[in-house]
Formats: structure tokens, sequence, C-alpha cells
């Protein structure tokens, strides 16, 4: 290969490595944008989507048939484009969660398909212009391709939820009164409303974030609010909720005791209310402003 098309073949291992370790960092995190763009089902492909990635910028960073595997990850981008297309103008969603806990600075819609767009740009021009080169694989490369995919198969491991939206028995919160619990000093007690519960330390709970914008946007209920239930004696409580505040200012300053609310154990946790009565807690996520106004109208008829 010549130079430039080594520098093109680098440059976007580079890119597909970054965001596969992201999203592997932290599979939940994934689990929960893929859920919030409108498939919920589809999050369970999660590891799927981080391993296919890892494995292409090992092909890429090798220099192994990168003709085929520019071919790959194009078609793996143009479906990330996609459905990041999906969710913003059905959903609202601006944050495309591509490098998972890697956080970058918030861009704007148009930058993310800037940068898609120059991607594409690199990788039709590997495809277009490079030949694939089979290589034998020595004992060393496969025992370093395995010691890399092992690391990548233990941290998808540590955080991979199959059953994360499967609600396993009822919360201990549906059906109480509003008004009989500490929320009732945040919430109105007439017509509908969506409490977001977060941690100031729960990375999910910095994607759920795009759906609570939403949620505001699309105006689905008639009041939303988010309460950040903070625990009892932590020291480094100023240092989280400052830097927690630095990525969301729009963020109120709503907190309340974890003692206070020990119902709430899981971070993000979300409550459906219908005049003053909980009738939904989801554990894990604030949903799509679609499944709110889906699961709202069910409610009421």
């Amino acid at each position: 290969m010549t130079r430039l098309q080594k520098i093109a073949v680098y440059l976007a291992g580079i890119v597909f490595l970054l965001s596969g370790i992201g999203k592997a960092m932290n599979v939940m995190l994934f689990q929960t944008l893929i859920h919030g763009y409108g498939f919920p089902y589809l999050d369970l492909l999660a590891p799927v989507i981080v391993w296919a990635e890892l494995v292409l910028a090992f092909l890429l960073l090798v220099q192994e048939r990168v003709k085929t595997v520019s071919l790959f990850c194009i078609g793996l981008l143009l479906l990330f484009t996609a459905v990041y297309t999906f969710g913003y103008t059905r959903q609202g969603i601006t944050d495309c969660g591509c490098f998972g806990v890697i956080r970058l600075p918030d861009i704007a819609p148009v930058y993310v398909y800037i940068r898609n767009i120059v991607l594409l740009v690199l990788l039709n021009f590997i495809w277009l212009t490079a030949e694939d080169n089979k290589s034998t694989w020595t004992r060393r490369r496969w025992l370093v391709f395995g010691c890399y995919m092992g690391i990548a198969l233990f941290l998808t491991g540590m955080t991979y939820r199959p059953k994360a939206y499967l609600p396993e028995k009822e919360h201990p919160l549906v059906g109480q009164v509003l008004a009989n619990t500490p929320l009732a000093d945040y919430v109105p007690n007439e017509g509908t409303a969506c409490v977001l519960c977060y941690s100031y330390r729960c990375n999910h709970c910095m994607n759920t974030m795009e759906n609570f914008f939403a949620m505001q946007r699309y105006g689905r209920v008639d009041t939303i609010v988010a309460v950040a239930v903070v625990p009892d004696n932590d020291e480094q409580l100023d240092s989280v909720r400052t830097a927690f505040r630095q990525f969301y200012p729009q963020i109120g300053g709503l907190e309340i005791g974890a003692a206070t609310l020990p119902d709430i154990t899981a971070f993000p946790t979300s409550l459906l209310v219908e005049n003053d009565t909980i009738k939904q807690v989801m554990v894990g996520e604030l949903p799509n402003p679609y499944f709110i106004e889906t699961n709202k109208t069910k409610i009421t008829h």
C-alpha cells in the first residue's frame, strides 16, 4: 500500500477501535441508547455490534484484507447513520453515543453527519484503491487477537444486562399515591407527569438525559422533572455534582437523599404518574417520548 492508503487505513482503524472500546466498557449504556432510539428488543444485539467494531478495527490496524474490511465498515457506518437519523427525526435524540463512555464534547447533529461523511469518504478511498492482502497468521498474531477479543468479551460481559428492560416483579412504588412519597414536593398532583430519578455517578443517566430533553421538547406529559438521588455522607458529592452539571447545565438542581427514597435503588429510574398515582416504574431508562405517549394512552384508557 502507498503511504496515503496506510494513513487512511490507520485513521479508520483508530476510529473504530475507540468506538468499540468506548461501548465495550459499558455495554448497558449502549443498550440504553438503542432502547431510546425506539428499538427495545434490538438492544440484546449491543455486544454483537461492539465485537464487530473491534474485529474490524483490529483487521484494519494489522492491514488484513483492508479492501473487504473497509466495505463492511461502510455498511456498518451507513447503518449507524440511518439509525441516528431515525432517532433524531422521530425521537428528538441528538446524542449519537458513538463512542460510549468516551465522552466527547457535545456537537450539533449537522457535525455528526459531517464526521460520518468524512469517515465514509476515507473508507471509500480505501475500498476503491487498496488491494486485499491475505497473509498467513502466525501464532503470535493469533495470540494477540485472542487476548484482544478476550478483553473485549470480559468488558462487555461485565456490563451486559440481557434482562435490564424485562420486568421481573412489580416495583413497590407502582400504585402508590405520589402525595404519600417524598417526590410529592416536586410534582403537581394533577395531570400527567414523568419523574426521572438519577445519580450523579451513573453513566447510563448521561445518555438518558437526551430522552429527558426530548420529553421537554415534545411535551408528551404535563410535567417532567429530574431529581438527583444523592447518598448520605458522600465526601465526593460536590465534585461529582459539579462534573455532572458541566455536561448537563440545563438540568435543575433538585436533589433528594437516598435514605429518604429507599425504593429507588437503581439508576436511572423513571416514574409515569397519572393524577397523583404512580402508574408505571421503568428501571434503567427514561424511554423516548413516543413510548411515554403510547403507555400514557394505554393507562388513561
